[in-house]
C-alpha cells in the first residue's frame, strides 16, 4: 500500500482453508475488496466427490493436504454433516458451501469456476441463498473438526 493503491485481493477461501480470515479485520476497515477462490476445496466439498474414484495421477491424491488419509477421513465426516444440512435446506452441498462463504461480509465476491450447466445452477443457487445465523452456526459446528478459525 506504500507503493500504490490496493483495490482487491484474491485469496483461497473455503471451509477447509480459512487462513484468509486473519485479514478480515484489516480489510473491513479498508476500501479493499476480497475475492475468494477455491470455494469447494478442489472439489472435496462438491456433492458427489469421491477421492477413490479419481484417476490415480490426479493432483488431489498426491499434492493436496486434503487427500492425505487422516485428513480425508475428517473431510468425509464433515461432508456427511454438511450433506444432511443441505438436504434439510433443499439445496445442493455446493450451494450450501458457497452460501456460507458469501455470508462473510468481508468477502466481496467469490471466484467460481464451472464445468457444466448443473455446476452453474449450483453456484447461482449458492450466491442467492441467504443463510440464517442458526444455519451458519450449525455449519461452523459441522466443520469444527477440521480446524478452528484464527482470531485476529
Amino acid at each position: 500500500m506504500k507503493i500504490g493503491p490496493v483495490t482487491s485481493l484474491q485469496e483461497q477461501y473455503n471451509p477447509l482453508h480459512r487462513e484468509t480470515e486473519k485479514f478480515f479485520s484489516f480489510l473491513s476497515q479498508q476500501p479493499i475488496g476480497l475475492l475468494g477462490w477455491g470455494s469447494l476445496a478442489s472439489g472435496f466439498l462438491a456433492d458427489d466427490f469421491d477421492l477413490e474414484k479419481l484417476d490415480h495421477n490426479d493432483f488431489r491424491r498426491t499434492r493436496s493436504a486434503f487427500g492425505k488419509r487422516e485428513n480425508y477421513e475428517k473431510i468425509k465426516r464433515i461432508r456427511q454433516k454438511l450433506l444432511a444440512m443441505s438436504k434439510s435446506l433443499q439445496i445442493r452441498l455446493a450451494s450450501l458451501v458457497v452460501a456460507w462463504e458469501l455470508s462473510h461480509p468481508e468477502l466481496t465476491a467469490a471466484i467460481i469456476g464451472v464445468k457444466n450447466p448443473r455446476e452453474a445452477k449450483d453456484m447461482t443457487e449458492g450466491a442467492t441463498t441467504k443463510l440464517s445465523r442458526k444455519v451458519i452456526s450449525s455449519f461452523e459446528a459441522a466443520i469444527s473438526e477440521w480446524i478452528k478459525p484464527e482470531k485476529t
